[in-house]
């Protein structure tokens, strides 16, 4: 499978200014642990990668099934042109939403540096929540974590929900892997070339575009669109499915009145 590596930009990444950051570190850090308090927090490491953030449920690894959420890029810029200093999201929209989950399998994954930047010393390049969010690097860390889950646990199969850049990488898992049966995205950048077209970004080189490999046959795919989301409007999902040769409507479903950030937790009770 022939995977291109290219783009997004150059230009400091203007749709991660989703509101404004009022809240320190050990606030956000404080918040997560307020929204989830059915689940256990702990560091999960893997051999040779970065550690990641976890939460999860108390019997969610004696599942032969694990369903992982995935956060979204969080708070990576303080502005337009400046990175931020911590990338913990000042909104965690994918905690949120494994909150609301009633299946007992569920396991949260942040991002890279997220909730432990302080704790980490490769944190202190910012790349991981800017130039390199959507790298094969950044790719790597979440194989390897997956691969010790499934070791370590007896885990068979995986169901992969990403919000946002969460979701780019959900979708490039679901490429590389032969154990992923299920795939859901929320607002999430499928197709980097269009994403970029619309926000007028140049190309970065390090970024992987998950419209440009084929998802296996075997995964189940859902992808959800806010109407009103400016950020990651419907035809960079509709680009995505194009070039997968997927129906677009057993495959996308677009809500009225969302935007990127909101309103999507009166949706995920039901769906």
């Amino acid at each position: 499978m022939f995977l291109r590596f290219y783009i997004l930009f150059t230009t400091p990444f203007i749709i991660l200014l989703t509101g404004c950051n009022t809240l320190s570190v050990q606030e956000r850090i404080a918040q997560a642990h307020t929204l989830s308090p059915q689940f256990k927090s702990y560091t999960h490491t893997a051999t040779g990668v970065m550690p990641l953030y976890a939460f999860v449920k108390k019997q969610a690894l004696n599942h032969k099934t694990l369903r992982i959420y995935i956060e979204g890029d969080g708070y990576a810029y303080a502005t337009r042109y400046a990175p931020s200093q911590d990338p913990t999201p000042t909104n965690p929209v994918m905690l949120r939403l494994a909150a609301l989950d009633p299946a007992p399998n569920v396991l949260y994954l942040a991002r890279p540096c997220q909730y432990i930047k302080n704790t980490v010393p490769a944190c202190a390049n910012n790349q991981w929540w800017t130039t390199h969010r959507y790298s094969q690097e950044a790719l790597n860390i979440y194989q390897k974590h997956l691969n010790t889950l499934k070791k370590a646990h007896n885990i068979h199969q995986f169901e992969l929900i990403g919000y946002s850049g969460g979701g780019t990488l959900a979708a490039l898992l679901a490429a590389y892997r032969d154990d992923v049966t299920k795939l859901i995205t929320i607002a999430a950048n499928l197709d980097t070339d269009i994403f970029d077209s619309h926000h007028n970004l140049k190309q970065n080189p390090y970024t992987l575009n998950p419209a440009h490999v084929q998802i296996l046959d075997n995964v189940h795919h859902r992808h959800l669109v806010g109407a009103a989301d400016s950020i990651v409007p419907a035809r960079v999902v509709r680009s995505f499915l194009s070039k997968q040769g997927l129906k677009t409507l057993h495959t996308l479903k677009i809500y009225p009145n969302i935007t990127h950030e909101e309103g999507w937790e009166s949706v995920w009770r039901d769906f």
